[in-house]
């Protein structure tokens, strides 16, 4: 089968019982790829001081035996 971009014969990639078509000069692959973000949004910056204040007034020591 030929390449959709430069016409050059593609390779077969096989891996773990997968398989993909894949041209050696100019790198095009069928390999479906998602774009969209994975990772979660991040912690705000307000958030992030919020969570440390509360976290701190948690845990502040009252002069005990326990600090």
């Amino acid at each position: 089968m030929p390449c959709p971009r430069c016409s050059q014969h593609l390779s077969t990639l096989a891996f773990d019982g997968h398989a993909a078509l894949y041209c050696e000069r100019c790198g095009f692959a069928d390999i479906e790829a998602s774009h969209e973000r994975d990772a979660p949004a991040s912690e705000s910056w307000d958030d992030a001081i919020t969570r440390f204040r509360k976290q701190a007034a948690e845990t502040r020591c009252d002069g005990g035996d326990d600090c």
